[in-house]
């Protein structure tokens, strides 16, 4: 019993222990309640935050290099889910210097095995690529092809006709609203206590340090 004690005593910063709760004793369960506290709240926004910054810029996407072209898709928020917009973004570059590539349009589509939701021509915007907001009706697998076109420049204007420059398909996995929500839930909780964690952690060090200090 007296080395549970003594190794109560030393837990809690050489407090006295004699079978009733010291005031010191008391301020330090108080303390390390308001910590954790802290770090609850802070750990929340935290995670927040994060999903803010997701929901607002970075994204996900993919990019494929296929005969020298280097394709770039992208779409935001990065996580994709029913009854949300998307914003979805393709540009085409050369792989070797970055360079953009000249195209005309684009030709889009969204489908999810015979099922065709979407289909467009899209035309280049002055950032050389283009763009497109939808939203997924079905949670699952769906197929974003994108065809790049650009005209012969040997043929008039009225007998022009698109060629293909490069054609692909990439695969987006698109999850159910509620499910969707309760994972970015769930990943925001866990990446938010890891980071209120350290930052009350780092504040009790240096509060500790200074009581240290007027202590001598």
């Amino acid at each position: 019993m007296s080395d549970i004690k003594e190794a109560i005593k030393e837990a809690i910063g050489g407090v006295h222990f004699h079978g009733v709760i010291s005031i010191t004793y008391k301020k330090q369960i108080l303390f390390f309640g308001a910590w954790l506290f802290a770090v609850f709240c802070v750990g929340s926004s935290m995670g927040i935050f994060e999903r803010a910054a997701n929901a607002h810029g970075g994204g996900g996407g993919e990019d494929k290099v296929i005969n020298g072209y280097l394709i770039d898709f992208g779409y935001d928020p990065e996580m994709l889910m029913t009854d949300e917009q998307i914003r979805f973004t393709l540009a085409i570059l050369d792989n070797e210097t970055q360079g953009t590539i000249d195209f005309e349009n684009a030709w889009v589509r969204v489908a999810k095995g015979e099922d065709i939701f979407f289909a467009s021509t899209l035309a280049r915007a002055i950032s050389n690529d283009v763009s497109f907001l939808y939203n997924f009706r079905d949670p699952g697998a769906h197929e974003v092809t994108v065809r790049f076109q650009k005209y012969s420049e040997d043929a008039p204007p009225e007998l022009q006709i698109p060629e293909t420059l490069i054609e692909t398909t990439f695969i987006v996995d698109v999850m159910a609203s509620h499910t969707a929500r309760e994972s970015r839930v769930s990943r925001d909780l866990v990446v938010g206590f890891v980071l209120g964690m350290a930052i009350g952690g780092i504040v009790m060090f240096f509060i500790r340090g200074k009581r240290k200090e007027k202590s001598l």
